[in-house]
This record gives structure tokens, C-alpha cells and sequence, in this order.
């Protein structure tokens, strides 16, 4: 019997915002035209999504590694037919509308040099990956594997945290590339809990891997408070909302015993001036006694936020179209508050949103927004589909995962520079490629039931 399109049971999707027929088998063709996952590419490519996602790329330091690799990946996957579906995909297509929008960005911006290689060095690695794991990810066991590699992945950061371990005024960082900022490795914290979490709750894995991972969750919980960033206390506060909102009953009780568990023992454990230092995500007139000097960056560091973030709109005022040029922000900021290239450059709008209308104009804002509410809408609408089909129950907590993976992207997006990470290109993909699977696991259902 030919496999049929997806249909849910009534009212299973309408309460996830995302109608039945949103939810289809294809990027790749008919059901019955998706071929099985290619066991050594996918290999490949979860090697290559474990060193981009944990930064052990950064130890190894081969230049043109990641990016041979990902590039020789293509060329296999072309060749093998596994290519040209993934191209005509709706994020696929969003990102490769933002990146030949790029190209004039670039080239009128204030420094397109600049701009070049921020989009050849960071950009364009994203969007490649985007395009291998839809091609190359085309079942539900694929997924679950991808999804061990991420969970793998916030393994090895916590691991780094003990053989790495670094202090940049006082705050806990890792002596990497990447992750010697504390708040990227609070960000890089946060888009691997929720693999880790689920990992270790899935009684198909190994008891004794899945009591490491569990180790794990709690060392990287504490490394986040550590890390002093605000960014990081926010999404994972608004994280455990959502889940709040949308959890069982059984889910919000957990939170509660575990917020119940864990507040008295952070306040008893961080020392006061970390303290004062997240009271300023609130005020920066937070009063510290004469001399604490890090409380006082402190706040001068929120104080600063908040002119960026004028200061990156009044840019997009100034230049609608085309921006400034990725990367450029700095500079038009030195321009803006007349202070030396030197101090004004590292200067970030630690926005993503922001970050984007300043640097390529509103029109590029508007695609990475799409990409972004893609990413939202679809895993939500994903989630409420696992719970609605029987079929689907089995992969309910990877899909809830995957939706907490995107809202904390999204969530850090509002106080971080994000914006050409490989992170939202890959979670696009992985949503895709659960769209997918579940359509055709649901077709199998409906096929069965129909005989």
C-alpha cells in the first residue's frame, strides 16, 4: 500500500498552533521517495556536529577542517541524490534568501572586508550544516542519533569545565576560543541541557551512560551560575516557564519541588557579589559596598547594554536597506558615540534581532525573524503532535526537547549576538528533519491501521 500523507487525529495539532497539514513528509519528495539514512555519512556528519557544538574543534585547531569536511559531505551527498530535496525546504530557502541578501549588505556596508569573512568563516558554516542534516537526516533513528550527539556534546563542555577551567574576573569561563566568554559558554550550556536531560531520562540508553549524563546536567547547571551571566539566568528562568505553561500537571509539579530544592542552596552557594551581580538584570543602581569592583562592572556593563541596544535601532533607522555590513556594528557604534574604533569595536548589540537590522537592514531582520518563528511555531506544533498520536508517544520527550533547545536559542537571541551561529540553521534542520520522520512514522500508523 502506498504510503499516505499525514493526517492527525482531530483536534490533535490545533491546539499546538500548527494545522495537520503544515506538517507533511516533505523537503525530500514523496514518503515513498525518502531513501534511508546512509549510516558512514551520518557518522560523519554527527562527528562533525560534535566538534562545532562542543568546541573541541577549538583543541584540535586543523585548519580547514570543519568546513573540508562539511564541503566533501555536499559533494557526497549530491552525488548520492540526498542533495537537491534540502535546498527547496522553507528554512533552507529563508537562509539562502538572507545570504545572497548578505551579498549587498557586504558590499555597501562600512567595511565589506570584514563583512566577507564573517560571512564565509561563520554564516556560511551554518548554512551548510543546515543543508547536510536535511539531506543526510531522513528517519526517526537518524534524529535520535543527531540528537545523542548534541546530548554528547554538552557532555564534553562539562568535561572541559573541569580540565579547562578559567576566570575572567571572577567568573567561571573555559580556556577555548569560544568558550573563554562567559556568556557564549553560558549560551552553549543552555542548547545542550535540554539534550542531556533527555538523554538521561531515556531508559533505551545504557543506565551507566545515562548516570554520567546525569552528572553532567548538574555540573553544567552549576558552571551556568557560576558563569555570572545574565543572558544565561533569564532563558533558563523563562525556559522553566514555558515548560511551566505548557507541561502535565506531573511536569509542573517537578519544577516547583525542584525550584523548592534549588533556590536556598544557589543563594547559599554563590558568593554575594555574583549575588548583586544578576540583581542588576533588574535595576543597575544596584547598591554594592565601597570598593566591589566587579559589582560595579557590573552594572556599568548593564548600563552599556541598554545604549547598544538604542544605539543598534538608531543604526537601523540610519540605514534601512542595506545596514552596515555583518560585523560592522562596532564601527557604526564608535561613529555614533564618538569613542576610538579600539573601545567601540568589541562592542555588541547583544541582541540578534537588532544585531541583524542593524547590519543588513530590515529586510534581513525580517528572514532571520521567519527563521526563527519557523523554528518556534514547527517545534511547538511537533510537540503537541507527539502527544496527540499514538504512533508518536515513544518520541514525545525528544520533540519536548527540541522545543526547549529552540526557545532557549531564542530567548538568549534577545540578550545575546547570535545571529551567524551555526545554532539556528542547525536546530531549523533537526525540526525539519522531525517533521519528516514523524510524517512518515504516522503514514506507517495509518497504512497498518488501514490493512
Amino acid at each position: 500500500m502506498t504510503p499516505r500523507t499525514l493526517t492527525a487525529p482531530p483536534g490533535g495539532l490545533r491546539r499546538g498552533g500548527v494545522a495537520p497539514s503544515a506538517i507533511s513528509p516533505a523537503p525530500a519528495g514523496p514518503l515513498s521517495q525518502v531513501r534511508p539514512a546512509n549510516p558512514l555519512l551520518l557518522a560523519w556528519l554527527g562527528v562533525l556536529i560534535l566538534l562545532t557544538s562542543s568546541r573541541l574543534i577549538e583543541l584540535i585547531a586543523i585548519p580547514g577542517l570543519v568546513l573540508g569536511s562539511m564541503l566533501v559531505l555536499l559533494l557526497l551527498a549530491a552525488v548520492t541524490n540526498r542533495l537537491w530535496g534540502s535546498l527547496t525546504s522553507r528554512p533552507a530557502l529563508i537562509m539562502l534568501a538572507l545570504s545572497l541578501w548578505m551579498v549587498p549588505c557586504a558590499v555597501f556596508g562600512m567595511w565589506p572586508g570584514g563583512s566577507v569573512r564573517l560571512v564565509t568563516s561563520l554564516w556560511s558554516r551554518g548554512l551548510l550544516l543546515h543543508i547536510l542534516v536535511v539531506s543526510l537526516v531522513s528517519d526517526l533513528r537518524a534524529v535520535h542519533r543527531i540528537a545523542k550527539v548534541l546530548a554528547f556534546s554538552s557532555l564534553a563542555v562539562a568535561i572541559m569545565s573541569f580540565s579547562l577551567a578559567a576566570q575572567v574576573m571572577g567568573r567561571f569561563t573555559i580556556d577555548t576560543a569560544s568558550l573563554s566568554n562567559p556568556n557564549d559558554l553560558a549560551f552553549f550550556l543552555l542548547l545542550g541541557l535540554p539534550f542531556a536531560v533527555w538523554y538521561a531520562l531515556d531508559s533505551r540508553h545504557l543506565k551507566i551512560v545515562r548516570l554520567i549524563m546525569a552528572a553532567s546536567v548538574l555540573r553544567s547547571l552549576m558552571v551556568l551560575l557560576i558563569t555570572g551571566s545574565r543572558m544565561g539566568l533569564v532563558a533558563a528562568v523563562l525556559v522553566l516557564l514555558v515548560l511551566f505553561v505548557t507541561g502535565t500537571w506531573r511536569l509542573r509539579a517537578s519544577l516547583v519541588l525542584l525550584a523548592a530544592l534549588s533556590l536556598p542552596l544557589a543563594v547559599a552557594i554563590l558568593p554575594e557579589w555574583l549575588e548583586r551581580r544578576y540583581l542588576t538584570v533588574f535595576s543597575s543602581d544596584v547598591e554594592s559596598p565601597e570598593g566591589d569592583l566587579e559589582v560595579e562592572r557590573a552594572a556599568g556593563s548593564a548600563r552599556q547594554r541598554r545604549v547598544n541596544l538604542i544605539n543598534s535601532l538608531v543604526v537601523t533607522v540610519q540605514h534601512p536597506l542595506f545596514g552596515v555590513g555583518p560585523g560592522n556594528f562596532g564601527d557604526a557604534n564608535a561613529v555614533l558615540t564618538r569613542e576610538t574604533a579600539e573601545r567601540a569595536n568589541w562592542q555588541q548589540t547583544h541582541n540578534a534581532f537588532t544585531q541583524v537590522s542593524s547590519e543588513c537592514g530590515v529586510p534581513g531582520a525580517l528572514l532571520f525573524l521567519a527563521l526563527a518563528l519557523y523554528c518556534l511555531r514547527h517545534a511547538y506544533g511537533l510537540r503537541n503532535m507527539a502527544k496527540a498520536n499514538p504512533a508518536l508517544h515513544p518520541w514525545a520527550p525528544l520533540a519536548l526537547c527540541l522545543f526547549v533547545a529552540v526557545v532557549a536559542y531564542c530567548v538568549c537571541a534577545m540578550f545575546g549576538s547570535l545571529a551567524y551561529g551555526i545554532h539556528l540553521p542547525l536546530l531549523a534542520g533537526l525540526v525539519l528533519c522531525l517533521e519528516r520522520a514523524f510524517g512518515m512514522e504516522a503514514s506507517r500508523a495509518a497504512a497498518a491501521a488501514g490493512k
